[in-house]
């Protein structure tokens, strides 16, 4: 009788590749319940685990137009990992109060420890907003309504930002625009949202799209 194959972890190759066949690839979700799957890689040959493979250019981002879009969809970003002595430079370039760069006087305000500064945690939201998946094909935002900082963001916090479209409508002014209205979540590893707005974005409508009202 000939030995079975093996691979170099001492797995026979039919083994092993009986396993792999059963992972499922990882997928992202579109606005119409399509699921479009990602570039996947084995990150453990032994364990036949797979992870999603980005490159530079992030051939798996989902641009969508205007028409693409329906209320109640939601896209996703992050984590954002945040370190102390990131929290520090910024807080000395843009906002230098004690509770965000000395540890000691931290320690003895309300937050009871180090803090990143409100404009920071803005800033990572901003950042973040650019990373969604599925991506909107964003021209430009005409701003943020009820912004609110709901907890303090801490070193070593891993931050998420989750988007969800309430509500569509033409412009009136540009009719190969139009304006999104959207819900933010940023939190923590913990779930606890630590900021929260409301967005409105300019988006564009498909080239070859009607552009009579909808």
């Amino acid at each position: 009788m000939i030995p079975a194959e093996r691979t170099s972890t001492g797995m026979p190759e039919a083994t092993r590749m009986s396993q792999l066949r059963h992972v499922t690839k990882p997928a992202i979700a579109t606005n119409r319940g399509q699921f479009y799957p990602l570039r996947c890689r084995p990150l453990n040959r032994r364990a036949g685990v797979v992870l999603p493979l980005a490159s530079s250019t992030e051939a798996s981002m989902t641009n969508l137009y205007f028409e693409e879009l329906q209320i109640g969809i939601r896209s996703a970003a992050g984590p954002y990992s945040l370190s102390k002595e990131e929290i520090i430079r910024f807080a000395k370039q843009y906002d230098p109060i004690p509770r965000h760069i000395d540890e000691e006087l931290a320690a003895q305000s309300v937050f009871g420890g180090l803090t990143a500064s409100g404009s920071h945690t803005f800033a990572i939201y901003i950042l973040l907003s650019g990373q969604l998946q599925p991506h909107f094909q964003v021209l430009m935002g005409l701003g943020w309504d009820e912004l609110k900082l709901t907890n303090p963001v801490r070193p070593g916090d891993a931050l998420d930002l989750e988007m969800t479209v309430l509500e569509l409508r033409p412009s009136k002014s540009k009719p190969d625009w139009g304006i999104v209205r959207n819900k933010n979540l940023l939190r923590n590893q913990k779930h606890e949202t630590v900021l929260e707005c409301i967005s409105t974005i300019f988006v564009a409508r498909r080239p070859d799209a009607n552009v009579s009202p909808r």
